[in-house]
């Protein structure tokens, strides 16, 4: 199962991240950015990367852990 939408909400709720800033650190649009979070969109290789490394976790955790359940 893939937990990259789910993962996305919980982390940016978590650390209490603006959305706005927090497209503009990856560089894309917040539009992007809520597309991610509704589920409409996947990113591509190179901003799961950016987001892998703006948010300090693997991609392996964001994509294949529920990071909620596991009270990360």
């Amino acid at each position: 199962m893939n937990y990259f939408h789910k993962n996305l909400i919980f982390i940016i709720n978590k650390q209490n991240l603006k959305k706005s800033e927090f497209s503009n650190k990856i560089g894309i649009s917040k539009q992007l950015l809520n597309d991610y979070l509704k589920k409409n969109h996947y990113p591509n290789y190179d901003i799961l990367i950016k987001i892998s490394n703006e948010l300090l976790i693997s991609i392996d955790d964001l994509l294949k852990k529920d990071l909620e359940s596991e009270n990360y």
